[in-house]
C-alpha cells in the first residue's frame, strides 16, 4: 500500500517537474523583456531544460517499466501454461508406458503358470533319451523314481521361472528406456 502512494508520488513529481521545466524554459524568453530578471533568463533556460529532460525520463522510464513487467508476466504464464500442458503430456505418456508394462508382465507371468502346468502334467521334461546303449542283459538297480522325476519337475520350474524372471527384467527396462526417450523429446521439442 505504501509503495504504491509512493510510487504514485514520485511519478506525478516527476510529471509535475516536466511541466515545470517546459513552463520555466518558456518563461525565459519572456524574462529577456524584464531587466530586473533578465540575468537570470540563461539559467531558467539551463534549469527548465534539465526539469524537463529529468521529469520526462523519470515519466517515460516508468511507464516502460511497467508495460516491460506487464510483458514478462505474460511471457512467464505463457510458458508455465506451455510446462503444464507437457506435464499433463508426459504423465499420460508415462501412464500408458506404465499399463503396458503391467500387461506384459502379465502376460509373461500367466506364460509361466502355463509353463508350470505343463510341467506339472509331465508334458514337458528334460529327454531322457541317451545316445549310448545299455547292454539289455545288465538288470535295472532299483532306487525311486518319483524323487527323481519329482526333481526333475522342480529343476524344469526353476529354469522356467529364470527365464521369466529374465524376460520380466528386459521388459522393464525396455519400458524405462521407451519412457525416457518419450520424456526426452518431449523436453527437447520445446527448446530451440
Amino acid at each position: 500500500m505504501i509503495s504504491w502512494f509512493f510510487e504514485g508520488l514520485f511519478y506525478y513529481l516527476a510529471l509535475l517537474a516536466f511541466i515545470a521545466g517546459l513552463a520555466l524554459y518558456g518563461v525565459s524568453y519572456f524574462a529577456k523583456l524584464l531587466p530586473v530578471i533578465a540575468a537570470y533568463a540563461l539559467m531558467m533556460q539551463i534549469g527548465g531544460m534539465v526539469m524537463a529532460v529529468g521529469g520526462g525520463y523519470f515519466v517515460a522510464d516508468h511507464k516502460g517499466y511497467e508495460r516491460r513487467v506487464a510483458e514478462d508476466k505474460a511471457e512467464i504464464d505463457r510458458l508455465n501454461a506451455e510446462a503444464r500442458e507437457k506435464e499433463v503430456q508426459m504423465a499420460q505418456a508415462i501412464k500408458e508406458k506404465t499399463a503396458a508394462l503391467r500387461k506384459a508382465t502379465n502376460a509373461i507371468n500367466q506364460k509361466q503358470s502355463d509353463t508350470f502346468k505343463r510341467i506339472d502334467s509331465g508334458e514337458l521334461r528334460f529327454p531322457t533319451s541317451c545316445p549310448v546303449q545299455a547292454d539289455s542283459s545288465t538288470g535295472t538297480t532299483g532306487g525311486n523314481s518319483s524323487n527323481g522325476t519329482e526333481s526333475e519337475r522342480q529343476a524344469v520350474k526353476d529354469i522356467v521361472t529364470i527365464a521369466a524372471e529374465g524376460d520380466i527384467a528386459i521388459t522393464r527396462l525396455n519400458a524405462c528406456i521407451a519412457q525416457y526417450n518419450n520424456v526426452r523429446e518431449t523436453i527437447n521439442a520445446g527448446v530451440k
